[in-house]
């Protein structure tokens, strides 16, 4: 409903959960004549890697999630700007970093407004990327832990 009448293509990849199928979603993407590519299967890393790199954005439109995002991080990964609903530690790293944008959670119609706001949006994210990767890489990450561990 967030994409209806927004002239973009949205890009869906990856298995439903525990045996659910697709049939609602695809009913509300016909519905509200939204331009897809799906790929409602399991997608490996290579194929992965090529919709990132074909991506614009990466948009996380969850209702509630209580962890970290492995997604959201693969996008950081990928310079991809990210539009994303305030839930978990979303709205801390993408204000943190300045690399998107954050909507309201189950709100559809502010879920629209920002992927519409982000659209026309000019700024250039890649400095921003570039501090955020190399803060969140493994190197890094391992090194604070191996501080952390480190007996004094």
């Amino acid at each position: 409903q967030a994409l209806k009448g927004v002239n973009c293509r949205l890009i869906i990849a990856g298995s439903p959960f525990y045996g659910e199928t697709f049939d609602a979603y695809r009913k509300l993407i016909e519905e509200n004549k939204i331009c897809t590519t799906e790929f409602i299967e399991f997608t490996d890393d290579a194929f992965r890697d090529i919709l990132f790199q074909a991506s614009d954005f990466l948009v996380l439109p969850y209702k509630e999630f209580y962890s970290q995002s492995g997604v959201f991080m693969q996008g950081i990964q990928y310079h991809l700007p990210i539009i994303a609903t305030d839930v978990s530690s979303f709205r801390e790293y993408i204000e943190h970093y300045g690399i998107g944008f954050i909507a309201n959670a189950n709100d559809s119609q502010n879920l629209h407004d920002v992927i519409v706001a982000a659209l026309k949006n000019t700024e250039d994210y890649e400095a921003n990327m570039c501090v955020a990767v190399k803060e969140n890489s493994w190197e890094t990450v391992g090194a604070k832990y191996a501080e952390v561990l480190r007996v004094k």
